[in-house]
């Protein structure tokens, strides 16, 4: 029975694999033509390459025995075009394949960056943004050097060995069996080698994405660093993993490199074998001396394609372990985030509803049996505790992500329902962390509508109170602002995240934390500014400021992932309820 399941087992993981390969086949089809115009080159340099034995056997046998200087000549001018076209088709096919292999590493690399922005953020929350940029840096670097170089590698020694083959068995027919006798030994020895380079290849690049996410992690904390003075105990953490990886490339050497010099004793025997066979029958005058250089010079050439075989198969162990782990992240579904059967179009007209919502992270709940309503045009502040729900809340309004049960509504109609980039659409989000890019000013403002105007940049930048500073600024909205806006405060990364959220213009703009760096004056300053301009549209807030709290027209506190209370400012006081005991706690201090 156990040997059963493992028959049935690797049957499986076969055809897994075969799957995932042709999976990463198809980027090789929009350039089908260029293909074949390099198979026709390589059919091509194939043949002008096998003529030169051949020649050299006329050469022996029949020119000089003839003493014919003339054809000899004649031989050599011929010898001499095909070198000069193999080389004009070597160039051509190489501009070709070299053209093939950078459009496919594009297309293979767009096509996981598109598939991985659309994936929902419980998958960031699972992995390592080292593993994800050392699997879409180089691991799609090995399947695209495999899927292009050898695949052309594979056609050209196929082709070599079927040339090679027919030409061998022309001049002697016996001589070719005894020299292939080494190939059932041959495949002994790869298939003895392989599971030890598979694994150990697995092991390598699960290190080396590893010591990336390290190296990532350490760059983004490189001020904690600093501060605390781990410049040793970080050496050392670093040292310690690259010796591993070490290790590991070193056991890979040693299979890899054990495989080839086996296969290589192999093949240099048969030259040997078939010179005292072959030699013994050029004395006994059944074979030609012509014949026997020719075929020896074949010969050479016939171990060559075996050695870029074996040398291929090695590295389709390494890339099938690339590809498998790039298509763990292709086949995660995307499906339910952007769901293109939704209807469409969306519009925002009365009310968001959250009825009897349930959510965790990794088990641990979050919100429990949560209902809510908010009607379009008004303004209200989520209040709480730490943990008790508010940015989970936006998560899940925004489909960052999905609940466990219970729905959240929108004019009656499950946001589930709605195309994702249409319920986005409406959407403006500022958050505590306020995402810059390495930019300018202005560009980081105009990522929230690439299409919009200077007017309406410079108005979103007024409402921001962000004129100031970049009148005094060196080069005004067009200064360069560093990796994660470094070189700016945090308050003025967050106006430039709330100016890029007033010119995106949304239904709905949620403020998390948004205004924390800020003042109480220019946070109130603010928070005016956008009560004017979302008069009519739906406006959340979650603040920890009495400044912020009071402006806005209802007030709603959550404890343990419910709703507590809920009401205008004054009133909730004078309750003298949960959120007066928070506001006591909390908001005065």
């Amino acid at each position: 029975m156990k040997d059963k399941q493992q028959v049935i087992s690797a049957i499986s993981n076969i055809s897994k694999q075969r799957h995932v390969f042709f999976h990463f086949l198809k980027f090789l089809k929009p350039y089908w033509v260029h293909e074949s115009v390099v198979f026709v080159l390589l059919i091509l340099g194939t043949v002008s390459s096998l003529a030169f034995p051949y020649i050299m056997k006329i050469i022996i046998d029949d020119i000089f025995p003839n003493k014919d200087y003339e054809l000899l000549i004649f031989i050599l001018l011929l010898l001499l075009g095909i070198t000069v076209g193999n080389i004009i088709i070597s160039f051509c096919s190489n501009y070709l394949f070299a053209y093939i292999k950078n459009r496919v590493m594009l297309d293979i690399r767009s096509h996981l960056f598109d598939h991985l922005i659309h994936l929902p953020l419980s998958f960031y929350d699972r992995n390592k943004s080292g593993d994800i940029v050392y699997r879409m840096s180089n691991e799609v670097d090995r399947i695209q050097s495999f899927i292009t170089s050898s695949a052309l590698s594979l056609v050209h020694s196929l082709l070599t060995l079927i040339g090679l083959t027919v030409a061998l068995c022309w001049l002697n027919w016996q001589l070719f069996l005894v020299s292939v006798i080494v190939i059932p030994f041959l495949a002994f020895n790869i298939r003895y080698f392989q599971p030890k380079i598979r694994d150990i290849t697995e092991r390598g690049q699960k290190k080396g994405s590893e010591v990336m996410s390290y190296l990532i992690e350490r760059f983004e904390t490189v001020q904690l660093i600093q501060v605390y003075n781990t410049y040793n105990y970080e050496n050392n953490r670093l040292w310690s993993q690259l010796n591993d990886l070490l290790n590991i490339n070193m056991q890979n050497v040693t299979y890899s490199g054990a495989m080839r010099s086996i296969s290589r004793f192999l093949t240099s025997l048969t030259p040997a074998i078939i010179l005292g066979w072959g030699g013994h029958k050029v004395m006994l005058g059944v074979m030609s001396l012509g014949a026997l250089v020719a075929f020896l010079q074949y010969l050479s050439r016939l171990f060559a394609p075996f050695r870029n075989l074996n040398r291929l198969y090695i590295a389709l162990i390494r890339v099938s372990v690339s590809m498998k782990r790039v298509f763990e992240f292709l086949e995660i579904d995307v499906q339910k985030t952007t769901d293109e059967s939704a209807a469409s179009p969306f519009s925002f007209q009365k009310e968001i509803v959250f009825a009897n919502l349930n959510f965790g992270y990794n088990g641990q709940p979050v919100l429990q049996d949560f209902s809510l309503r908010l009607e379009k045009g008004k303004k209200y502040a989520l209040v709480g505790s730490s943990g008790c729900g508010k940015s989970s809340l936006i998560n899940l309004l925004c489909r960052f992500y999905e609940s466990d049960t219970g729905v959240i509504t929108i004019d009656h109609t499950p946001i589930t329902h709605i195309k994702l980039y249409d319920l986005r659409e409406h959407v403006g989000l500022v958050t505590q962390e306020n995402q810059v890019f390495h930019d300018t000013i202005w560009d980081n403002i105009r990522y929230g509508k690439p299409e919009s105007t200077p007017e309406e940049v410079h108005r979103a930048i007024r409402i921001a109170g962000l004129d100031g500073f970049i009148e005094k600024a060196e080069d005004g909205a067009l200064r360069l602002i560093g990796d994660r806006g470094n070189t700016l405060s945090a308050g003025q990364r967050q106006r430039i995240a709330i100016a890029r959220a007033i010119l995106r213009d949304s239904d709905i703009l949620i403020l998390d934390e948004a205004t924390s760096a800020l003042d109480s004056e220019s946070e109130g300053e603010i928070i005016a500014n956008l009560q004017a301009l979302y008069e009519d549209k739906t406006m959340i807030v979650i603040s920890h400021r009495l400044s912020t709290i009071q402006q806005v027209d209802e007030v709603i506190c959550l404890d343990e992932g419910r709703v507590v209370e809920q009401g205008a400012h004054e009133e909730l006081v004078e309750k003298k309820g949960h959120y007066w005991h928070l506001f006591r706690k909390q908001l005065i201090a």
